[in-house]
């Protein structure tokens, strides 16, 4: 929690993958995969090999959704007939 006002000064998203997938309450943590290597002694069990897929969806599918908001809210509003020039302020490049 530290890290988290930081995190939010460079503008960063947290995506917490929470209880959303049932392999979290195996593993009972709602902030991530983690694991105590001890060195090597403690080897990786299965819960937690499973359980690396869900958070990496989820923030994957956070970054698309922001992609599509950001692309629909940066789309500028259309001319009746759908006439646009060059000369259109509201073209961008692409």
């Amino acid at each position: 929690m530290a890290l988290h006002t930081t995190f939010c000064r460079w503008g960063w998203i947290l995506v917490p993958p929470g209880y959303l997938d049932p392999i979290q309450f195996e593993v009972g943590k709602p902030y991530g995969a983690s694991h105590v290597s001890a060195n090597g002694q403690n080897p990786v069990g299965e819960a937690e090999r499973q359980s690396v897929p869900f958070p990496a969806r989820r923030a994957v599918q956070t970054a698309i959704r922001l992609k599509q908001g950001a692309r629909a809210a940066w789309e500028p509003p259309r001319r009746p007939g759908g006439v646009h020039d060059r000369t259109d302020p509201w073209r961008r490049s692409r």
